[in-house]
């Protein structure tokens, strides 16, 4: 969630009309490409057969970046923030209009016990326009987490917490905390993870702030880590590793199952010439959705071995060999067609996921060199 300044000490997350309208205008673009291609797919169904699970697929995204869009939106209509450092304190204020609830939070500088600052990240798109095609990549951007330790107005305990972009704010937020005599301390550590609970902000290491800090807010960076958590923040990190583990192996087993559905069933009703299914045949629709499937899942759980895409290129091999010993082919070329479909998809996939790891070592290389 962005959130909209005045000045570098008063933030709030309410939008614009202008930006809500956008978002509306996104919300339903997103809509009607995915309805349209729905009826597309009931059409394909009506005259090829299983070409509509494809379509079906392709509906499905636009649909879910559509409701992406409308979760995105309503973060900023259901809720209400706004931060101000002022002259007497730092305040807080939250509303949840679903559940019209208020948090108000008032920490005066008298009662402050110390300020931290760590790192934190922020991801930026980045767009490289080149004669044929425009490459999107993703920079990581450093940025600085305050978080304020101390007794609010109410008599409680309280730690809380915001995100500065430049280095400008963070000086002059610094400025403002040494100027009401707040200790300023900073940690090395990258406090992205960090709760807001006092236990937690006491056990990260911190050293007195003497005019700078470790980090530049604004730069950008390669490196996302040397994250500060607790033990139970760590034990819960490696569970949730295995949990999308597993859930990479479950969504690998459907794909296998779907390549054997679409080979056995499908696929012999695609015509055949020279030993290879012909272009009307929805193969470069199928490949393209198989391969996109890959590397979704490559995206989500990460890659830890060199050679788990070629063991996950033997294991679908696998499922179209079984395909082809059990379908109801006549044509005597099929099993030479699926060979070189599952060929096809073989050297794209594992070309692409190893050019993609080769330019990444050479650009780690040439930034070695002196």
């Amino acid at each position: 969630m962005e959130m909209q300044t005045i000045n570098n000490r008063q933030f709030t997350n309410q939008l614009p009309k202008w930006a809500i309208g956008l978002m509306v205008i996104l919300i339903i673009l997103f809509g009607v490409i995915s309805l349209g291609i729905f009826l597309w797919s009931i059409w394909e169904w009506s005259h090829t057969g299983f070409t509509f699970l494809v379509l079906f697929f392709m509906a499905g995204l636009f649909l879910w970046l559509s409701h992406l869009s409308y979760k995105n939106l309503r973060l900023y209509l259901d809720y209400i923030f706004k931060i101000d450092l002022g002259d007497q304190g730092y305040y807080y204020y939250m509303k949840d209009k679903k559940k019209n609830e208020e948090v108000e939070i008032f920490l005066p500088y008298e009662r402050m016990e110390y300020v931290l600052i760590g790192q934190d990240y922020r991801f930026e798109p980045k767009y490289s326009i080149g004669y044929e095609r425009t490459k999107v990549t993703f920079m990581a951007i450093k940025t600085a987490k305050v978080l304020m330790y101390g007794e609010s107005s109410e008599g409680k305990s309280e730690v809380l917490s915001f995100t500065l972009s430049s280095s400008h704010t963070v000086d002059d937020w610094i400025g403002v905390f040494l100027h009401h005599h707040v200790p300023v301390y900073h940690t090395d550590y990258a406090l992205t993870a960090t709760a807001n609970t006092p236990e937690a902000i006491q056990q990260v290491p911190k050293q007195l702030y003497e005019g700078s800090l470790p980090f530049v807010p604004g730069t950008t960076t390669e490196k996302v880590d040397h994250f500060h958590m607790t033990e139970k923040q760590t034990e819960l990190l490696q569970k949730n590793k295995k949990i999308r583990k597993r859930k990479a192996r479950f969504f690998k087993l459907l794909l296998v199952l779907f390549q054997i559905v679409l080979i056995s069933l499908w696929f012999p009703h695609w015509e055949i010439q020279d030993g290879m299914f012909q272009d009307n045949s929805r193969e470069s629709l199928v490949g393209i959705a198989t391969i996109f499937t890959l590397f979704f899942i490559y995206a989500y759980v990460g890659v830890e071995k060199w050679y788990d895409p070629l063991k996950d290129m033997a294991i679908i091999d696998a499922g179209m060999v079984i395909a082809t010993v059990f379908s109801q082919a006549n044509h005597p070329d099929f099993p030479a067609a699926v060979m070189a479909y599952g060929l096809t998809i073989n050297i794209l996939t594992l070309s692409l996921f190893y050019l993609g790891r080769l330019i990444d070592w050479i650009k780690k290389f040439l930034k070695m060199m002196p």
